[in-house]
């Protein structure tokens, strides 16, 4: 497990590792739980490794979405619908489609995965496209 340190913005912006998918799940629960202390591998470079992975991507939308911003920023709506667009953009909607109209019920382990794994992917649609438009609201309102 990576060490948490301070490092300066140049050197962290450098870090390279290469990462497996238990290491994506823990940075991006650092980047969630994270105030002062800036973990070694940056988002940029977990970003650029996984540019599609949308546990990350839900979680930097989770992490914008914890700032204590005041909600008539129109730079802060800005950078939530960009990263609920990117959340949006991760995912096939397509193939979720197809999954929830076959209405039936799995009867193995691998199907119940299956089950959860969509339905996991499911709510997190959901999130994205209802904090999109909170922000698009927020702005149209502030106009």
């Amino acid at each position: 497990m990576a060490m948490a340190q301070r490092v300066t913005p140049a050197a962290a912006e450098t870090a390279t590792v290469v990462l497996g998918t238990a290491a994506v799940a823990v940075a991006a629960a650092a980047l969630a739980a994270a105030a002062v202390v800036v973990v070694v591998v940056t988002v940029g470079v977990i970003r650029m490794e996984y540019p599609n992975c949308t546990p990350l991507l839900v979680k930097i939308l989770e992490g914008l979405l914890s700032r204590d911003y005041n909600c008539g920023k129109a730079s802060y709506h800005h950078e939530v619908i960009n990263a609920a667009n990117e959340v949006i953009s991760s995912i096939d909607k397509d193939e979720l489609a197809k999954y929830f109209s076959e209405k039936s019920e799995p009867e193995d382990e691998e199907g119940m995965k299956l089950k959860k794994k969509m339905e996991a992917t499911r709510d997190q649609l959901v999130e994205a496209l209802y904090r999109k438009g909170l922000a698009l609201l927020s702005l149209q309102v502030s106009i």
